[in-house]
């Protein structure tokens, strides 16, 4: 199978999922909680728009590490790979709070500068990217 037609699947897939459907089937703002958490100059959780290919749908990848679907977003007009997991709507709506807690929870345990997140180079359709990395991805 070519790598095109490997894409193909993969986002009819991604596309698919209650989650994905969730996210995007409102014009609600979307979050990445806690995304710089250890940059306290910025905001914590920025507001993020979904990058849309020629059918208007969003760019989906699976994760290098865990393989879950990464949409590709933008924030403060730079592009970056984020697992569907990790993007929410407000703390506000009842799908999505317990993502936000969950994510509390851990930055509370953390220390000062630090963040469960780091990211990683790689490519998308608009230009050098960086991909989400958790920290628990990589306790194996």
């Amino acid at each position: 199978m070519s790598q095109t037609t490997s894409q193909a699947k993969f986002s009819a897939e991604a596309y698919a999922t209650p989650i994905f459907e969730h996210l995007v089937s409102t014009d609600r703002a979307l979050y990445v909680p806690f995304l710089r958490h250890a940059h306290p100059d910025k905001e914590q959780s920025p507001t993020v728009n979904l990058a849309r290919n020629e059918e208007q749908l969003p760019h989906a990848i699976p994760h290098p590490i865990t393989g879950i679907i990464c949409l590709l977003v933008t924030a403060d007009d730079t592009p970056y790979w984020i697992p569907i997991d990790r993007v929410a709507h407000s703390e506000t709506c009842d799908k999505c709070a317990s993502l936000w807690s969950y994510l509390r929870e851990r930055v509370q345990s953390l220390g000062q500068g630090e963040s469960f997140y780091a990211g990683a180079r790689t490519h998308s359709p608009l230009g050098e990217t960086m991909i989400l990395v958790d920290a628990e991805d990589l306790d194996d």
